[in-house]
């Protein structure tokens, strides 16, 4: 009995894993260049490009990580504020900032 429920618990385990793990390496580095693509428009186009970008990587935002999923919300955030929606991008940022942040992404979200 204790056998199947540990077989049982394992089985969902694996089946429930984040993606990333499963990623090969050329996967991890067009996600990487997704994201750098992103943080490249947000201060050289106008905040709808890439906000299209973010919008369009929806599907696989799972399969970043969570250094990534940081610097993507911190774009997100950035352009609903240049969009004239304050409050919220004021009260995500302050969310952000919540998390564990390498410093220079915490240096940037601040200034």
């Amino acid at each position: 009995m204790f056998r199947s429920a540990a077989i049982a618990l394992l089985s969902l385990a694996v089946a429930c894993a984040p993606a990333a793990v499963a990623q090969s390496p050329a996967d991890a580095m067009a996600r990487e260049a997704q994201v750098k693509e992103i943080e490249r428009l947000a201060v050289t186009a106008p905040w709808r490009q890439s906000d299209a970008r973010i919008d369009a990587l929806g599907p696989q935002r799972a399969a970043l990580t969570l250094l990534q999923r940081h610097r993507v919300d911190f774009v997100r955030l950035r352009n609903r504020a240049l969009a004239g929606d304050q409050p919220a991008a004021l009260k995500g940022l302050a969310e952000l900032l919540k998390q564990d942040l390498p410093v220079p992404l915490r240096v940037r979200v601040y200034t």
